[in-house]
């Protein structure tokens, strides 16, 4: 078995955990051997509320087991109606990552690349 960071956020809606295995993404090595730092603010999307917020602060990871079955995170990129865009890390539960996203609640703070508040994206830009 593989020792991987898992990163643990608490969803800032229904403070559940969202775990969020081997999320490279989220932080910066500090140097060979050294725990990694985190890159704020990133968009994350609660997989038990479907709510996609803001998150500035991040907890240092734990490195620990993880079972090969768990799924990792992904970045998933949006389109906003104003032509803006915006990345959400998350860990789909379903194949279809368009069919995901549209059960997306986004908060109001959460802003597209051109500081538009985002809604339901028409499309995914990238994955």
């Amino acid at each position: 078995m593989t020792l991987l960071f898992e990163w643990k956020i608490v969803c800032q809606h229904c403070e559940r955990a969202i775990r969020l295995p081997d999320a490279t993404f989220l932080h910066q090595p500090k140097s060979p051997g050294s725990s990694p730092i985190p890159h704020p603010p990133r968009q994350l999307a609660c997989p038990h509320c479907k709510h996609v917020d803001t998150y500035k602060h991040f907890d240092p990871p734990d490195c620990r087991e993880i079972l090969p079955s768990i799924q990792r995170a992904v970045q998933i990129g949006l389109t906003c109606v104003c032509g803006g865009s915006l990345v959400v890390i998350a860990v789909p539960e379903r194949a279809d990552c368009q069919e995901e996203v549209e059960t997306w609640i986004f908060s109001e703070g959460v802003c597209c690349s051109s500081g538009h508040p985002f809604s339901l994206p028409s499309a995914i830009a990238s994955e």
